[in-house]
């Protein structure tokens, strides 16, 4: 592995093939995924649906079950993690509207996400900017899982697109393009597109 694939490889970090036998990573992972699921329970049920460590069960909970390959239980998982991130995201917006005094009117998109971060960008207070910027960041995050998923599965198209999105949650915490995460995102979305192109290419060949 180059050093610089290396510096990339948490996010495909139970990609790699492990030391232990085939049969000790189930049971590992088996433990594993119960854990979770226990605390995730205790967590919902103690601290509420949008606790913060809901979401980061989840998606541990994700990358468990894609190192099994099972693919739609890590994509429930993902999908509920930025159902959650999105709704507190809203919950955040109304809280700074309530605050400020900001009138809208209905035919103000209040549900665009653009519209929602710019709204607390201009009114919000430093601290709120910084729970925003966290959410955003946690958003991100989940999509770059999603396309991981997408990637393994040869569905690059799909894949590209969710790494559009991660990138651009990125852009909407004000990321700028030299920063680490960025450049990393861009690497991972060139070496898709490499990937997409030999596979056409030994498709089309055989």
């Amino acid at each position: 592995m180059s050093e610089q694939k290396a510096k990339d490889s948490h996010l495909n970090r139970l990609d790699s093939p492990s030391s232990l036998k085939q049969s000790d990573n189930v049971v590992k992972y088996n433990h594993s995924i119960k854990e979770i699921l226990d605390a995730l329970e205790i967590q919902k049920r103690k601290f509420g649906r949008h606790h913060p460590t809901v979401t980061k069960s989840l998606h541990s909970l994700a990358l468990e079950y894609k190192a099994q390959k099972q693919y739609e239980k890590t994509l429930q998982c993902l999908r509920e993690a930025l159902c959650i991130l999105d709704e507190r995201l809203e919950t955040l917006v109304k809280e700074v509207k309530e605050e400020m005094d900001i009138q809208t009117n209905d035919s103000e998109p209040d549900e665009n996400a653009k519209y929602a971060i710019t709204i607390i960008k201009e009114h919000a207070s430093k601290i709120t900017r910084a729970y925003m910027t966290h959410l955003l960041e946690e958003k991100s995050v989940m999509y770059a899982c999603l396309g991981n998923i997408s990637k393994d599965r040869k569905m690059y198209k799909e894949a590209m697109d969710n790494y559009l999105q991660s990138l651009g949650m990125l852009v909407e915490a004000d990321f700028s393009g030299q920063s680490p995460r960025v450049s990393m995102l861009v690497r991972i979305m060139k070496r898709t597109e490499q990937e997409r192109k030999a596979f056409c290419n030994k498709d089309h060949d055989s």
